[in-house]
């Protein structure tokens, strides 16, 4: 059985550490395959990082969208989650609670869809398309 935490409910808990050792893990994957196979991979000759890394990203678009979604999906989930942490550790009211928890939502989505968005918009110039 889950029991509270603190302020927060005992899933929170188990969510926030569960997506810092996604983040952890993601991010390792993300700098190797994104930025240092190419110190393994001689026989690609594109003299500029961000041309690599597009190039990189085209060999499985799907799979980078998708792994790239999930990265920052989580970043967010975990990075305003433990804003929301703090501020419940204020015991606001139920109104301002109200106003942080739709803040936060409305914050989490934007960004996760300029994130999105940015993505071909990258790959786009980094390969000169």
């Amino acid at each position: 059985m889950i029991r509270a935490v603190g302020r927060q409910t005992g899933w929170a808990w188990i969510w926030q550490r569960g997506t810092a050792l996604f983040l952890a893990v993601g991010l390792l994957i993300h700098f190797w395959a994104l930025h240092y196979v190419k110190l393994f991979d001689a026989a690609r000759n594109i003299p500029a990082e961000s041309r690599w890394v597009g190039a990189r990203f085209l060999e499985s678009p799907v799979f980078w969208t998708l792994f790239d979604g999930l990265l920052l999906a989580t970043a967010l989930y975990h990075g305003l989650g433990g804003v929301y942490g703090i501020v419940q550790d204020y015991n606001p009211s139920k109104k301002a609670k109200a106003i942080w928890t739709w803040s936060l939502w409305g914050l989490a989505m934007l960004l996760f869809a300029v994130g999105l968005s940015l993505l071909p918009r990258f790959v786009a110039f980094a390969t000169g398309a």
